[in-house]
């Protein structure tokens, strides 16, 4: 049986002030965003791997994604490339890139988002459940 990992990127800068990012901001990891990839990798090498090898390692081509793949793939010792997919890039923030947790503009969207959240769980349910069928 397969076995999938889904591994966020580390924290970054823009992260750590609550700023937006999208694919419009591709920032690295701050310093605290690399000890927690150092710490994935390490989790993945101790629990989870148990004398096996991964098949690959997939990345989005975002500065702060490939890091984070690049620090858990030298802790676990992977020993291929990276490969980094261009379909995995994260979605543009359009107006809310680069804004704050407290910018107003921010804020008002953000309140529209939870009117319509029911409507958006189910989409990504059923968008989930159609991922799911086919692996």
């Amino acid at each position: 049986m397969k076995e999938i990992y889904f591994i966020r990127h580390g924290q970054t800068n823009e992260n750590s002030l609550g700023i937006r990012q999208g694919s419009e901001i591709d920032s690295e990891l701050n310093e605290l965003g690399r000890i927690q990839a150092k710490k994935t990798g390490k989790y993945l090498k101790k629990y989870r791997i148990k004398g096996k090898k991964f098949d690959c390692i997939i990345s989005s081509p975002m500065k702060r994604a490939v890091e984070t793949a690049e620090i858990i793939g030298k802790e676990i010792k992977y020993p291929k490339k990276i490969e980094i997919f261009d379909e995995l890039i994260e979605l543009r923030r359009g107006k809310m890139s680069g804004l704050a947790e407290d910018n107003k503009y921010r804020k008002k969207i953000e309140k529209e988002v939870k009117k319509n959240r029911k409507r958006l769980e189910t989409q990504l349910s059923i968008f989930m459940s159609l991922i799911w069928i086919n692996i």
